[in-house]
């Protein structure tokens, strides 16, 4: 899978642009607050119809300007696909894909996956649960669209659900307490076999980049195991332990008005040679970590649909010593289209024989090619 093209008006600070990437591996380079990373910003709004630096659609669109607008070309195993992209300052978006207005926003999951690591993602292990969930949802939202409705469908009934434990509404509850625990227990199970996979692909790139003296390891930590611990569990248990869990804290929950029990306090724990990464593993053992997670993330999409995603990388080289961005590089499998932003060529000399370079400097983008540097479009 990858992306032919990008076009982009009135998105941040660019008021018009149409840039074609290459299959392979594309460079953005320029100083700060050229735009580099509102590039990767665009392309991850198509995949996913959200940004991943700001929660309000509005602030993308430029200063002054009524409306963004973008379009990305597609080319996947299923065949050559538009997605575009219509954001209001303020209002609705619309989302089509081949001209087709979609009517839910999940539905844009899957028809272009991506995986994305920025500098904030070395946060992943030391960073609040939610990140950790957030970096699980993301994965597997994109290559099941059943996970994505028991998703959806759950957080729907625990905002409800919520509402009546702030009402103390006691008659009314056990009505969504079953809603939660059928909801609930599927996305626990879903996220559970994700991470029995990843967990495989972590560790075998964690050998690789750390060398085989240690081991990594990777668990789903539900909602009523203690923090650090991992007790067994099988599948058909756990609608009986979250029923079990809703009675334990009813009172609790009517307290303090909000629903305690469920996979939104699930956590993803890492360990470093069976010590929790979070508490006892270095700084530079933690980055291993953190490399080891986002290439299992291209293992996996590859295993379940059957093709590599687009790899974005936002200024990661300059975050990573000389050995693990070589570890990180070595690791992309071949095929894999790379879109990568940094501030200097020099970290990227091995790449640049078989790299498309596209430079940003002075309000203008230029792609670099064999006869010299060529206006693409302006700033």
């Amino acid at each position: 899978m990858h992306i032919s093209t990008l076009t982009a008006r009135s998105f941040r600070n660019y008021d018009s642009l149409q840039i074609d990437f290459s299959p392979g591996v594309n460079i953005i380079v320029g100083a700060n607050a050229q735009g580099k990373t509102n590039l990767l910003e665009g392309v991850h709004f198509l995949a996913t119809g959200r940004s991943h630096r700001v929660s309000r659609d509005g602030e993308l669109v430029r200063w002054g300007r009524d409306w963004a607008f973008l379009r990305g070309e597609i080319t996947a195993a299923g065949g050559e696909r538009s997605i575009e992209a219509q954001i209001p300052t303020a209002g609705r978006k619309s989302i089509k894909v081949n001209g087709t207005e979609l009517r839910r926003l999940s539905d844009l999951f899957g028809l272009f996956q991506i995986v994305m690591f920025t500098p904030d993602d070395l946060q992943l292990i030391k960073g609040s649960p939610g990140l950790r969930r957030r970096y699980l949802d993301m994965q597997i939202c994109q290559i099941s669209p059943l996970y994505r409705h028991y998703l959806q469908r759950y957080n729907q009934v625990l905002r409800q659900r919520n509402k009546l434990l702030e009402r103390r509404d006691k008659k009314s509850l056990p009505v969504w307490d079953g809603q939660l625990v059928q909801l609930g227990s599927a996305v626990i199970r879903y996220r559970r076999k994700a991470v029995e996979v990843l967990s495989r692909f972590t560790a075998a790139h964690y050998r690789t980049i750390a060398g085989e003296g240690e081991e990594m390891g990777l668990a789903y930590q539900p909602f009523w195991a203690r923090e650090g611990e991992h007790p067994p569990w099988r599948e058909d248990e756990v609608e009986g332990i979250f029923h079990g869990q809703i009675e334990l804290l009813r009172e609790d929950e009517l307290r303090r008005g909000q629903t305690l029990v469920g996979p939104q306090r699930d956590d993803l724990v890492f360990t470093v040679a069976d010590r929790p990464a979070k508490s006892f593993a270095s700084q530079g053992q933690q980055r291993s970590c953190v490399l080891a997670c986002k290439l299992a993330e291209l293992d996996y999409i590859h295993r379940e649909s059957g093709e590599y995603p687009v790899l974005l990388l936002d200024d990661v080289a300059s975050e990573l010593d000389d050995e693990r961005r070589a570890q990180l590089f070595a690791g992309v499998p071949e095929g894999v289209q790379l879109l990568l932003t940094t501030t200097s060529l020099s970290p990227l000399m091995p790449m640049l024989a078989h790299g498309q370079v596209f430079s940003v400097a002075d309000g203008i983008i230029r792609k670099e090619g064999k006869g010299g540097g060529q206006d693409c479009f302006c700033i």
